[in-house]
């Protein structure tokens, strides 16, 4: 986002908010189904929605070109027995 930091220096003000972190992170954590990665970034709230589509699309990419990448996701397997 443009000019972020001023866009952020003038919300820390008006709504005194106290957090520096400007940079994008990604946070890991062990789920029961795998590994977890949550992505904190700065948006403009209208574009929220795309810039989680783009950044989810590149991932899924870069999963892509390594083979040794495998995704999880829960299952639920009924057998019907009559």
């Amino acid at each position: 986002m443009k000019n972020a930091d001023q866009a952020f220096n003038a919300a820390q003000e008006k709504y005194h908010i106290d957090y520096n972190k400007l940079e994008p992170t990604v946070y890991s954590k062990i789920v029961d189904n795998g590994v977890q990665l949550t992505l904190r970034y700065l948006c403009s709230p209208k574009m929220r929605r795309d810039s989680e589509q783009l950044a989810f699309e590149e991932i899924l990419f870069r999963f892509e070109e390594n083979d040794d990448i495998q995704l999880a996701y829960p299952t639920t397997r009924f057998y019907h027995r009559p």
